[in-house]
């Protein structure tokens, strides 16, 4: 019996799917930059064993929050074990958990295959998304385990257990995942029993009973993870520069409301459209379709927004306002849902064609990447993409960089106070310098100079 190259594709499809993000990665990888905090992990991966008991230290490098990150981090120090190289580590480390993810998103979505390989292979390739999935930093695996928790619940199996566990995995990505968690918790009482809600929400606080548990006895802490967020010196940093004279002042922050910059004014209209479509999918849908994602998306967005805390006359935001990343799930999320409507109609109302797109997508990567890709060169510290008009570097973080994986990378009783001499050094030379990348002296434009010789 003949069979078409539709039927074929078809019949291949999760092969073809792994191939096209592959090829995407290899095209578009990113690599570490110097003031992503990723380095950091990596550093602390590959000295576990000696630095979990340098809490200060940790502290007074505003890295304890970033280690705390144990779903991002243990994977590193499992995968440290084999690549002593920091930059290999990054791209092996990243390759795999990006492909592992997306593809367990794409086998979960229910609907057409064809449908669902567009849609995610359009969210992977756009331009934003290229330096999350290429060194380890919080969003897209947050946004990828939030996204199969959700689907999870969708499902007419009882996959609740490992539903929690997965949005508990989220919540090890980066504590701020937990603005979902209102929006699904509403979503399962409104759609099913008081029990069932309740059971996720009972799961989910038994896991963080183990969490706290294993971080007392690994660090020697007394409140678990808590502590690590609550009395180190990233709640410093918060009480010191994310605050604001009035509450209004702090909501507009948030939302990127600034009359003076056409482009914070562009961001915040995408937010405020994105929300209001969020809700109108909760009013069109209700409990069907993927309206879970649009409840979770709603939670978010009210708390990320709004909840603004005064202390003596200052309100203070847990997060620095003004950062686009901090909507990167938000953004992903509606997306996904805008797709997904257009798509379906599109779908519903064509034949081949809809395979034919499909076809010719994977067609282009697969020539783009023959055109353009080259392997990545490990010994060059600049992976910024060539396409950004003008990028600057951090120059304090990139001499820190340059410590944690040159340097020092690996840690051990003699080195580890001329670590600390030159990290104080560092901090006089430039100071004033750390998280001001845009005020000069800070900053140098090294796109094309080789720091790593």
């Amino acid at each position: 019996m003949k069979i078409s190259f539709f039927d074929f594709f078809l019949k291949n499809i999760k092969f073809f799917f792994i191939l096209t993000i592959s090829i995407h990665y290899l095209n578009s990888f990113y690599g570490l930059e110097n003031g992503g905090d990723a380095y950091i992990k990596i550093f602390f991966s590959n000295n576990f064993n000696f630095l979990k008991d340098e809490l200060v230290f940790l502290n007074s490098i505003n890295a304890s929050h970033h280690i705390s990150r144990w779903t991002l981090v243990l994977p590193l120090i499992i995968f440290s074990e084999f690549f002593t190289n920091p930059f290999y580590l990054n791209f092996v480390f990243s390759f795999i958990i990006f492909i592992i993810s997306y593809f367990f998103v794409f086998i979960n979505i229910s609907g057409p295959k064809s449908k669902i390989f567009l849609i995610l292979v359009i969210l992977i390739i756009l331009p934003f998304q290229n330096r999350y999935f290429s060194q380890p930093l919080t969003e897209y695996l947050s946004f990828t385990l939030v996204f199969l928790s959700c689907l999870l619940l969708l499902k007419k199996n009882n996959y609740i257990y490992i539903s929690a566990i997965l949005f508990f995995l989220s919540y090890g990505v980066k504590v701020t995942n937990l603005y979902f968690l209102p929006g699904i918790f509403f979503f399962l009482l409104l759609k099913n029993t008081k029990f069932y809600s309740f059971k996720f929400l009972t799961i989910l606080f038994f896991l963080f009973l183990l969490e706290t548990f294993f971080f007392n006895i690994i660090f020697s802490l007394n409140f678990g993870r808590l502590e690590f967020l609550f009395f180190g010196n990233h709640l410093d940093l918060v009480t010191e520069q994310y605050y604001y004279p009035t509450y209004l002042l702090a909501i507009s922050n948030k939302l990127f409301f600034n009359l003076n910059n056409t482009k914070d004014l562009f961001y915040c209209l995408i937010f405020i459209l994105f929300f209001i479509f969020n809700i109108f999918y909760v009013y069109k849908f209700k409990y069907d379709k993927f309206s879970i994602i649009a409840f979770a998306n709603i939670s978010y967005f009210i708390i990320y927004v709004f909840f603004i805390f005064k202390i003596n006359d200052k309100w203070f935001a847990l997060e620095q306002s003004m950062i686009a990343r901090h909507y990167y799930i938000f953004i992903n999320f509606t997306l996904f849902l805008l797709l997904e409507l257009f798509l379906s109609y599109f779908f519903n109302h064509k034949e081949n064609v809809k395979y034919i797109i499909n076809i010719l997508l994977m067609i282009f990567l697969f020539f783009n990447f023959l055109h353009d890709y080259k392997l990545p060169n490990f010994k060059e510290f600049d992976k910024f993409s060539d396409k950004n008009d003008k990028i600057y570097f951090n120059k304090y973080k990139d001499e820190v960089m340059t410590l944690y994986l040159l340097d020092y990378y690996e840690v051990n009783n003699q080195n580890f106070n001329r670590l600390k001499i030159k990290l104080s050094e560092l901090k006089t030379n430039f100071k004033d310098c750390e998280n001001k990348p845009d005020l000069k002296p800070c900053i140098l434009d090294l796109r094309n100079q080789d720091i790593i010789k």
